[in-house]
């Protein structure tokens, strides 16, 4: 199983729901294996039709501004007092702004690449449910992947 996409999805609304399931539909014309990470319960069913694997996490980690410190108790340029927070992860430290959802994502963009791995496949594709791909843009992520494989690149 060389190849995966890997999908996060938060269809909350019947609007961001209907926005995903055609972002999926056009992902799966790649012909590739899907692997969905939901943040939402009760998701339609043509999303475990049109995936592989589908994983839920409820957690909703937002950031409150005012849990954190200001920016400028730390020696960085910033643009205004936005509260911040260190995640460090070894090297290097990453600076997240309040008020966003960047820890989930980026906990989930952890997860499903460590998913992937642990179900062996060796090239992924993350990308997010608001993101759109037209036909133009499924041609050239088909070249992406046949890159990968060709060059032995690794992603």
């Amino acid at each position: 199983m060389p190849d995966v996409i890997l999908f996060l999805t938060s269809p909350k609304t019947k609007e961001r729901e209907q926005m995903s399931l055609e972002n999926l539909r056009q992902l799966s014309k790649l012909g590739k294996d899907i692997v969905i990470l939901s943040t939402v319960p009760n998701i339609n069913e043509e999303f475990f039709k049109l995936s592989k694997l589908v994983i839920f996490d409820f957690y909703n980690g937002m950031i409150d501004r005012a849990v954190y410190k200001k920016a400028k108790e730390y020696p960085i340029p910033y643009g205004g007092a936005f509260g911040s927070f260190f995640y460090c992860s070894n090297y290097p430290n990453y600076l997240i702004y309040t008020h966003t959802h960047f820890l989930s994502v980026f906990r989930n963009t952890k997860n499903l690449i460590k998913i992937a791995l642990a179900l062996k496949y060796t090239n992924f594709f993350y990308v997010e449910d608001d993101h759109y791909f037209s036909d133009d843009g499924i041609n050239k992520l088909s070249e992406y992947f046949i890159r990968m494989n060709n060059e032995s690149l690794n992603a």
